[in-house]
């Protein structure tokens, strides 16, 4: 018995069924530590598992999807500039080895005059040093070659619990170059608790994204094989041949009897679409039932989808739902998928790509702390546009008709396109007093009642005499 475990005193317990008690089953249940899985494993699930690889790379390709907009930078000289130097290919595939393996590592070749990158970076009089190019390494064991030597057991250096520099090894290439943290950006996978028991390796730089969801992922591709060699299986041929026992007999001229005739069957069937058979040889075939695979599909597809963090939706891109709250359900899994895109471009790529940005502005004249935004992931559509612009309409007009705003407040709301709830007016009407504006607001409306269409006034006519009545 373990002596350390701890046991619930307010829990539910039925002496007639065992719950609770000692012949309760369920108690004998238990986590263990999952097996991480190695480098060159994860590195076979996103060559050769479509899904998989999706699950590592979905979310990236949204994060960087629509890139960065500059309102400072009207010609757009910075996103050119990041182009040229191919940061957005750069940060996409840093994020894809970081959710695929449990991390990477961008060197920045900089020109600070530097010998050796493992130099700390050297900046004059405060003005960051030009970019000249990037480079990406996975944090795999093959090309991140630091082990727990290198973790800085200082505790009063600033890389305390962390490393200075960066061993690497280039792919391709048998030597080895160290890179100074200064000059490197890390991004590592998702966090696990500092258990010793658990690999430093994965304490300092995290686990695959696979690794969390790897069981559910493997569950779900062999329930699809299964799947799919069943129907292979659905259909069963079965062939009825006279004297058999004959045809079976242990000797070579039967068994070549028996392949020639099995031979004939199946080229009758591939080539003419016929059976040919004696006149007391019968052939049928029976249908397996496949009912009730959906609804298991559906199960392991909606458990992927829960651990990934993805709705059935999003991840297999097919409808959630059925039925007249289908549409509502989709749309809200989608808002959840693009808020956490939108929550994980702040946390991971925002502060990588910050750090690139503080080196390429000066470059090309702007500030190195422009202020810079991610653009809107989802673009609406017309028809969203429309009800969007229909609503605003219908709240201006309550807001009008309930004298709670004036027209120029509610035109201030609408000019230059866009609905904005702020309320800017100019000065000349910003200045204006109470009655001033009660005023006017009186004219506008006597304005509007003149240039209203009136009915002309017809005259009352006498009535037409019934017929046959006295003049």
């Amino acid at each position: 018995m373990d002596l350390n475990m701890t046991y619930r005193q307010d829990g539910l317990s039925n002496a007639l069924t065992g719950i609770g008690g000692q012949q309760d089953r369920t108690r004998g249940n238990s986590y263990v530590s999952s097996l991480i899985r190695p480098d060159d494993e994860l590195t076979n699930i996103w060559t050769g598992n479509g899904l998989g690889r999706k699950i590592c790379s979905m979310q990236v390709d949204d994060m960087i999807r629509q890139w960065i907009e500059v309102p400072d930078d009207p010609e757009n000289k910075l996103v050119k500039e990041l182009d040229r130097l191919n940061v957005r290919e750069t940060l996409q595939r840093t994020l894809y080895w970081t959710d695929l393996y449990r991390g990477a590592v961008v060197v920045m070749i900089l020109g600070d005059g530097a010998q050796d990158l493992k130099e700390p970076l050297r900046e004059t009089k405060g003005t960051p040093a030009p970019l000249k190019a990037l480079r990406v390494f996975p944090a795999t064991r093959n090309r991140i070659l630091s082990t727990t030597t290198d973790i800085v057991q200082d505790p009063n250096s600033s890389y305390f619990g962390t490393m200075e520099t960066y061993k690497i090894q280039p792919p391709d290439s048998v030597g080895m170059f160290e890179a100074h943290d200064t000059r490197c950006i890390v991004s590592k996978g998702c966090p696990v608790p500092p258990d010793e028991s658990i690999p430093w390796e994965y304490r300092f730089w995290g686990v695959s994204r696979l690794q969390a969801v790897f069981d559910d992922l493997t569950s779900y591709n062999v329930s699809m094989n299964a799947f799919s060699n069943l129907i292979h299986l659905s259909t069963i041929g079965k062939l009825k041949m006279e004297n058999l026992g004959e045809i079976v007999a242990d000797n070579d001229e039967a068994s070549a009897r028996l392949k020639g005739v099995l031979n004939n069957v199946a080229m009758s069937i591939s080539y003419l679409n016929m059976i040919l058979m004696g006149d007391k040889d019968n052939f049928e075939r029976d249908q397996l039932s496949l009912s009730g695979w959906k609804e298991v599909s559906q199960m392991f597809r909606e458990n992927l989808a829960a651990v990934t963090g993805y709705s059935t939706s999003v991840l297999f891109e097919t409808a959630s739902s059925s039925g007249l709250s289908a549409s509502s359900s989709e749309d809200q899994a989608t808002q959840r998928y693009y808020n956490s895109v939108t929550v994980r471009q702040e946390t991971d790529l925002r502060p990588m790509l910050q750090r690139i940005i503080r080196h390429v502005a000066p470059m090309v004249g702007l500030d190195p702390e422009i202020s810079w935004k991610f653009r809107n992931l989802h673009e609406p559509t017309a028809k969203e546009v429309a009800d969007i612009r229909k609503t605003h309409a219908d709240t201006a007009k309550v807001y009008l008709d309930a004298g709670v705003l004036f027209p120029q407040e509610v035109r201030s709301r609408f000019e230059g396109g866009n609905y904005t709830d702020e309320i800017t007016l100019d000065e000349s009407y910003a200045a204006k007093g109470p009655e001033e504006i009660e005023a006017e607001k009186a004219l506008a409306e006597a304005e509007k009642a003149a240039k209203a269409p009136t009915k002309p006034i017809q005259m009352p006519t006498a009535p037409k005499p019934k017929p046959g009545a006295k003049k």
